[in-house]
Order: structure tokens, then C-alpha cells, then sequence
């Protein structure tokens, strides 16, 4: 060090410069307040690196789970990744997203974990595609009417001429009924998909990919095959009393529906008579009927008469054929109506989403035996190496941010320097005013600076 100071009184340049500036014992604070203060500057945007560093690195551990090297830890965290399960599926079903796990609804993603709404529209799109399109044949009175009259006398009992045998609305119904059994099971497959997805994003927010995939293979699927089987056979239960048996229903609405369909044939038969008894002819646009007078004509009221009871008894077969046409459109109105209800209710809430949180509730967990426990919930070396290098970098990105935190609190602190109270860099203590070597240094050469003026100026004034 001798040597140093030495050489540096050597040089010419080194009067230029304070003593407090030259050698390395000098460097080293002042370099360490240069540094100091650029990482001020940087600072805002290393704290956020760092906490977003943190979050990512605690969220992967809380996804790991708390170390299970024992069996009772392993089936501990069964346990709680099963209550977990169970409280999650029970919030997607019922409609409630207060949990942090539903993140936004304005995503995909958040939106597939609402089972309630994804199940909401799929059943409305299938009950709209029920009450369209769901009918063997389009039902057109004149084109519908030779096969009805065909079949009638093919299926004739002893009813009196005039009436139908009733079984053949049954038949009638049954035929238009066929492609109910497709849409349905259609139906079935896309929401037990929309809930094997939900199922998924749920197995990822509550355990590592390792143990969900156990999870899954072991205990979610094989008690969801036999959920599916019940839920197919449930959706035949309903099906069935609309494809088989005799029809039912005791909703006015048929009733109605029916009454209001016999007066509109009725009604159109009596205008085309009264038109063609006033006019010759038969003009097929009701509003025309009523909206013509006839003038300077007296009406033969008994021949009116005669015009609108004629063809009466010629034509009963045809008129029992639109009879039964007419309770098959009516009761058409109702049953599509409570079959979308059925299926909702007895197929759908009750053998799927009730049973969803029954998949893996904690009560399955007890029953599993130590080798089934090991194999789903035991660590692998690759986690177990995994979560040892996570909790280093925790400790050490926890450490930084307490520095970090700290140099925060200066630079807020000090506004016309670097440092308001001490801070310890490099095992030496800076508190923003000179050490006491440098003020005694810096009081030297200020004194010699001085004495070189007056020497000047008297040197000057001679």
C-alpha cells in the first residue's frame, strides 16, 4: 500500500487530484456508491422481476403439495387434494365463482371450469333442436293424409265408421319420435366431454401433472365409466314412454291445442262451401271469403243448408284421418316439451352433475390400500429433486427482496443524495457524508490549496 502512495506522489497528475481521490482504499467506497446508485435507478423493475419470480416459484410448490415421503403423508395429501376436488366441482355446478381457481368468465378457459353455464346452453340448443327438427317426417296434411287413411284400415278394431282406433295416434306418435333417441345420446356425449374438460383444468389447479394423472387413471375414470353407464340408461328411462307403450299427458295444453285445431279445419271446410255456394267457385284465400259481399241476391237458406251438411257422410274415413292427424300435431306441441324437461332434470342433474363431486370425494381415499396410495401419490426423484432446487431459490429470491426492500427505503428516504442513514455494502457502513480519513484527507489538501493561493498571489503583487 506504501508503494502506492508512493508512486502516486510520483506523478505529476496525481497534484491535479485530492488525495481522497487516488488509490484503491479510496476507489472502493466511492465505486460502491457509483454502483449503488445505479441500482436505485433499476430498481422499481428488478422488484417487480423479482416478485414475479417469487409468485411463480411459491405457486409451484403450492401445486406440488407439502413433502410425502411417508405413507401418511401421501394419503394426507389425497386427503386434501380430494376435499379440494369435491369443493370445486360442487362451486363450477352450482353456480357460485368466488374462488380464485374460476379466474375470469371473458376467457375460454374460465369459462369451460363453469360447468352451470356450459351445460346451461348446450341443453338449450338441443331443447330448440328437439322442437324443430327432431321428427321422422314433416307432418303436411295432403301429402300426410293417404298414408294415415292406409294405415287406419290396416289397423281398424271395432270402432264405428266415422271414428279411429287410438292406437294408431300411438303409432303415429312413436314414428315421429325416432330421431329423439340420437339427439339425446348426442347430446349426452358433448356434456360428459364439456365435463371431462372441466375435470382436468380442476385435477391441474389441485395437484402436480404426475399425481393428477394417477388421480385420473385410477379413481376418476373407472367411477366415471360406471357414472356414464348410468346415465345412458337413465336417458332410455325417459325415452322410453315416449317410443314405446301408450301416450300420456294430462297438460291442458294438449286439450287445448287439440280444440283449436278442429275449429280451424272446421272452419276452413264451412267457408270453402259458403264461397262456392255464392260464387261458384272455391277460393283457397280465407281473407277473400268473408271480405266479399253479394248484392241484389237473395239467400235460399235451406239451400245453404243442403251446401254445408253435404258430403258429410262421404266423407267420414277422411275426416277420422284428419281427426287423428289433428291429436298427433296437438300432443307434438306437448311431449318434445317434457321430454327436454325430463332429461334436464331426472338424466342430467341428477346422474351427472349431483354424481360429478362423488368421483373423488375424500371417503375414497380412506378406502384405498398403502400400495394404491404409494402409487398415486408417491414422489418421484424428479420431484423430489424439483422441490429441493425450488426451496433454494425461494430462500434466495426471499433474501434478495429483503435487500431490495431495504434499498427501496434509502431511495425513497434521500432526495438530494444517495443515503440518508447507514447501509451496510461490502462490510463497510455508508451513511452519505464523508468517512473521517476522507474529511481529515479532504481538510489537508484544502489547507495546502490555500497556502499554493497566497503564494501565488504574493508572488504576483511582488
Amino acid at each position: 500500500m506504501s508503494t502506492e502512495k508512493e508512486f502516486l506522489q510520483s506523478r505529476v497528475q496525481a497534484s491535479a487530484l485530492l488525495n481522497s481521490q487516488l488509490g484503491i482504499d479510496d476507489l472502493r467506497p466511492r465505486l460502491s456508491r457509483v454502483l449503488l446508485g445505479q441500482t436505485l435507478t433499476e430498481l422499481a423493475s428488478l422488484v417487480r422481476d423479482v416478485e414475479r419470480e417469487l409468485t411463480i416459484c411459491k405457486a409451484r410448490l403450492k401445486s406440488l403439495g407439502a413433502p410425502r415421503g411417508s405413507l401418511l403423508e401421501q394419503r394426507a395429501y389425497l386427503l386434501h387434494a380430494s376435499q379440494q376436488f369435491v369443493d370445486l366441482i360442487k362451486h363450477s355446478v352450482r353456480g357460485t365463482y368466488e374462488d380464485a381457481f374460476f379466474a375470469s368468465a371473458d376467457t375460454d378457459k374460465g369459462y369451460h371450469k363453469r360447468l352451470r353455464p356450459v351445460f346451461q346452453q348446450m341443453l338449450a340448443v338441443s331443447a330448440t333442436r328437439i322442437l324443430v327438427e327432431a321428427h321422422a317426417q314433416e307432418i303436411v296434411v295432403k301429402a300426410y293424409l293417404d298414408c294415415v287413411e292406409a294405415r287406419m284400415r290396416h289397423n281398424r278394431v271395432c270402432e264405428l265408421p266415422g271414428l279411429f282406433n287410438l292406437s294408431i295416434v300411438d303409432e303415429l306418435l312413436f314414428d315421429q319420435s325416432k330421431p329423439w333417441q340420437h339427439l339425446l345420446h348426442e347430446v349426452v356425449g358433448k356434456l360428459v366431454a364439456a365435463a371431462r374438460a372441466t375435470l382436468g383444468l380442476v385435477m391441474e389447479h389441485i395437484s402436480d401433472s404426475v399425481t393428477g394423472d394417477g388421480i385420473m387413471r385410477y379413481l376418476i375414470r373407472p367411477n366415471m365409466e360406471a357414472m356414464i353407464t348410468g346415465l345412458h340408461k337413465k336417458v332410455e328411462e325417459v325415452l322410453r314412454t315416449h317410443t314405446k307403450g301408450h301416450t300420456i299427458t294430462y297438460n291442458r295444453c294438449f286439450t287445448d291445442s287439440l280444440q283449436k285445431k278442429c275449429r280451424e279445419v272446421e272452419r276452413k271446410a264451412i267457408a270453402e262451401k259458403i264461397q262456392a255456394f255464392y260464387t261458384g267457385r272455391v277460393d283457397h284465400t280465407l281473407e277473400n271469403v268473408f271480405r266479399r259481399t253479394v248484392n241484389n241476391k237473395s239467400t235460399d237458406t235451406g239451400a245453404l243448408l243442403d251446401a254445408l251438411v253435404k258430403d258429410t257422410e262421404l266423407g267420414l274415413a277422411r275426416f277420422a284421418c284428419i281427426d287423428a292427424i289433428n291429436t298427433v300435431k296437438a300432443y307434438y306441441k306437448v311431449a318434445p316439451k317434457n321430454i327436454v324437461d325430463s332429461f334436464s332434470m331426472y338424466a342430467v342433474e341428477q346422474c351427472l352433475l349431483n354424481e360429478l363431486p362423488e368421483l373423488f370425494k375424500p371417503a375414497i381415499v380412506f378406502t384405498l390400500d398403502d400400495a394404491m396410495v404409494v402409487r398415486i401419490a408417491g414422489e418421484s426423484a424428479e420431484l423430489v429433486a424439483e422441490r429441493q432446487e425450488l426451496n433454494k431459490k425461494l430462500k434466495v429470491l426471499e433474501d434478495t427482496m429483503i435487500t431490495l426492500r431495504r434499498l427501496r427505503t434509502v431511495g425513497e428516504a434521500s432526495e438530494c443524495s444517495f443515503f440518508c442513514f447507514p447501509v451496510h455494502i461490502d462490510d463497510q457502513v455508508f451513511d452519505g457524508s464523508p468517512s473521517e480519513e476522507e474529511e481529515k484527507s479532504n481538510e489537508g489538501e484544502r489547507r495546502n490549496e490555500g497556502e499554493r493561493r497566497n503564494e501565488g498571489e504574493e508572488s504576483s503583487g511582488q
